[in-house]
């Protein structure tokens, strides 16, 4: 049901938005393509012309989007087997223009692993590392303070930051001695219903 709900909401562009009838936008899209490639690599049956077309609008925008979430849509790309290296690679050159944030940098970190770029990937590894809080055995980042709103949205947070940071760590770098503390401190914030928001959880 969700995943035909996930249909119906994508626009003639290939893109989507907050709606089925609004403007199309490229954090939604990109956290879109994201999760359909979730759904297939659990065993699900997903339309590849539905990811074909949303990865195409993402690659015929990523001009215009926040570094920050052209970061993400390059992941999102890679996940859903579609990857664009030569985007992924000029963002390597210049990942400065993330200005620091860290849940940007373990996006491109996981895009170079998927495209097989391991030195890179573990050499952005490190520069995200140098920025982590260390906190008794706890290890966390410090995301933004807001994730923003409607078309200003990042996926930057606390947890949000610190769950994609452990999720590159674990797949790049699987024996790295940072991961304990990340998974103790994500355990920690856990509430009774989850990790407070549905995205986050």
């Amino acid at each position: 049901a969700s995943i035909q709900r996930r249909y119906g909401f994508q626009h003639t562009d290939g893109g989507w938005g907050w709606w089925y009838d609004d403007d199309t936008h490229d954090y939604q899209t990109a956290w879109v393509i994201f999760g359909l490639a979730q759904v297939a690599d659990a065993g699900y049956e997903i339309d590849p012309g539905v990811i074909e077309r949303g990865v195409n609008w993402l690659n015929e925008n990523a001009r215009s989007m926040d570094p920050r979430t052209r970061a993400f849509a390059l992941y999102a790309m890679a996940v859903a087997g579609q990857p664009n290296e030569e985007a992924t690679l000029a963002m390597a050159d210049n990942h400065t223009n993330l200005n620091g944030d860290e849940f940007s940098l373990a996006a491109l970190a996981l895009t170079l692993y998927e495209i097989g770029e391991d030195e890179l990937a573990a050499e952005i590894l490190a520069e995200l590392g140098e920025t982590a809080v260390s906190e008794d055995t706890y290890l966390y980042w410090k995301g933004s303070s807001s994730d923003g709103y409607y078309n200003n949205k990042v996926m930057a947070s606390d947890i949000r930051t610190t769950a994609l940071a452990l999720s590159a760590y674990s797949q790049i770098q699987p024996r790295n001695d940072l991961i304990p503390g990340m998974v103790r401190w994500l355990m920690g914030q856990r509430r009774s219903q989850g990790w407070g928001s549905t995205n986050e959880t």
